[in-house]
């Protein structure tokens, strides 16, 4: 797992330039704040079930990130909702990487980057996923106006990487799960 994390940050130290390229920005526009980033790894296991109407592994969402980073599995389930709204598989290739575009991104970009909608629906044998959340550091600045047209509106409000993160747990997670979310509570066993 170590070498897993070694490999993954390597790895998207390698992909934030070619944002910034994009983005029409000089290639090292990111690199200041990808030297120490935030990073963590969340490996889930989805069992094999048989799924009811309208179940999920995980329900649609876009992850917090600048950037996901997620190795394909042989077993399916992984879907990505596209711009004319279909649910699209994530067929296996071998030695093959999702990249995920985060909502921090999306953010930064003033919206040019979108946040990639995905899902994962339950698997026919048991699946184990391992996302990458690749961040900026935490005290990183992002300005939205970085990225804005002259006279253009902005989408979003600056936000530090830390506050951002602790806004989007707040939002998304039950008080007993360290967020603000009331009501989302899971039923005492």
């Amino acid at each position: 797992m170590v070498r897993y994390q070694y490999a993954c940050a390597d790895l998207g130290r390698k992909i934030v330039p070619l944002y910034a390229l994009a983005l029409d920005k000089p290639i090292d526009f990111f690199d200041a704040h990808f030297k120490e980033p935030i990073m963590w790894t969340r490996n889930a296991h989805y069992p094999a079930v048989k799924p009811e109407d309208n179940q999920f592994g995980i329900s649609p969402h876009s992850d917090h990130s600048f950037l996901t980073i997620l190795p394909l599995t042989e077993v399916a389930g992984l879907q990505v909702l596209t711009r004319k709204g279909n649910w699209l598989p994530a067929r296996y290739i071998e030695d093959a990487i999702v990249v995920n575009t985060g909502e921090f991104l999306n953010l930064w970009s003033n919206g040019r980057f979108i946040a990639s909608p995905h899902c994962v629906v339950p698997p026919d044998k048991d699946r184990i996923s391992m996302a990458t959340f690749f961040d900026a550091a935490p005290e990183t600045l992002a300005d939205p106006a970085d990225f804005a047209e002259p006279g253009e509106k902005l989408k979003y409000e600056a936000s530090t990487m830390i506050d951002y993160v602790c806004w989007y747990i707040d939002r998304n997670y039950s008080s007993k799960a360290g967020g603000k979310q009331e009501g989302i509570e899971p039923d005492a066993a």
